[in-house]
């Protein structure tokens, strides 16, 4: 079981590190205890710029991860997929480092075992060379292909998007798997994490039910394609109370009696999902909001009890902010027309004193 775990990190050392000696101890471990024997005991040694040796397993199976270098092909691969609607896996790695052989074998199993209509395809992205490809130190391979002309549904496909990410690992030991799925980036995940790679390929592998198949009621299906996606025919139940607040025109949140009845009318699970099956049994013919009144007959005047609250104690705050008013002050006083009588009165005094 040891030497088992110890093929795959040894094939993962880096090229400066990868030496004869590496590779000939992944091998022997591969050979003599014929365990990942497509990752240890299918190096290749070679010499790297300087002398230095490389370690890196042979790939008998085609097509188990195309090497990229480019951002072109980069940006080529990932439109390809969009138009055919597929599901792509990059590990990003460091030109440093070289990429994580160890999950070589989950590749080739996950692709074997996947249906052909899922179009899955995996990427080893260098991304050193891409990032000096994108920054003008390379030179950028003729372009035998034409963009979409819809650049909005593919803005996710383009090194304006995905080029600050592949720069922030561009010199990280750590790979990183990036999974692309319609053309848009759906989830990634950092560092030799096989269980995590495995429940991402699978959440993103399932074949969705659109909600229109369970949803009969017409009010149901606009609310869900406004706030939804169509395909999806289950959501997160924080989600699902968002849509309901705003459907229903909910003023003050609901109490935690009101949250458990709504969960009990949904079916909500441990997995906290709604699902537009069970949606649907719960509304039927009526309006989402004539099924919430029903559910909760009581929210409303609860709600109106509650804004008269805050309505009053807006007042009070309102009332001790004024500023205090004197009445007996003669606000007149203080005027500007007094000061030349007063003034006057001076001058009359000056010229009596003259006189005399």
């Amino acid at each position: 079981i040891i030497f088992s775990h110890l093929a795959p990190l040894v094939s993962c050392l880096p090229v400066e590190w990868a030496g004869n000696r590496a590779c000939g101890f992944a091998h022997k471990i591969g050979a003599a205890f014929g365990c990942a024997s497509e990752v240890a005991g299918g190096c290749r040694v070679g010499l790297l710029e300087g002398g230095a040796a490389s370690c890196a397993p042979t790939m008998n199976k085609e097509n188990v991860a195309k090497d990229i270098t480019s951002a072109a092909h980069l940006e080529e691969e990932l439109q390809l997929s969009w138009k055919e609607g597929g599901l792509v896996v990059c590990d990003v790695y460091s030109g440093l480092w070289g990429p994580c052989w160890a999950v070589v074998p989950t590749f080739r199993r996950l692709l074997l075992e996947a249906d052909e209509s899922l179009k899955l395809k995996f990427l080893t992205v260098d991304a050193n060379a891409v990032v000096n490809e994108l920054d003008g130190k390379a030179e950028a391979p003729r372009r035998d292909f034409k963009r979409p002309a819809n650049v909005e549904a593919i803005r996710q496909t383009l090194p304006e998007f995905w080029g600050p990410i592949l720069r922030e690992f561009a010199f990280r030991s750590k790979p990183l798997f990036l999974f692309w799925k319609d053309g848009k980036l759906a989830e990634q995940v950092e560092g030799v994490n096989t269980p995590s790679v495995c429940a991402v390929l699978k959440g993103l592998s399932t074949v969705k039910t659109p909600a229109s198949d369970y949803l009969t009621n017409t009010g149901l299906l606009e609310l869900w394609g406004a706030h939804f996606d169509p395909l999806d025919s289950e959501v997160r139940w924080a989600d699902f109370q968002g849509a309901l607040a705003a459907a229903c025109k909910l003023t003050v949140p609901l109490t935690d009696g009101e949250l458990s009845a709504l969960r009990k009318a949904l079916n909500v699970g441990k997995d906290n999902a709604v699902t537009a099956a069970e949606l649907q049994n719960w509304v039927g013919p009526q309006t989402l909001l004539q099924a919430f009144t029903a559910l909760l007959p009581n929210y409303e005047d609860r709600a109106i009890q509650v804004r008269i609250e805050q309505e009053a104690l807006a007042g009070q705050s309102s009332e001790r902010r004024k500023p205090p008013q004197d009445s007996a002050q003669d606000p007149a006083a203080d005027s500007s027309p007094e000061a030349p009588a007063e003034f006057g009165q001076h001058v009359v005094e000056a010229e009596e004193e003259l006189t005399l």
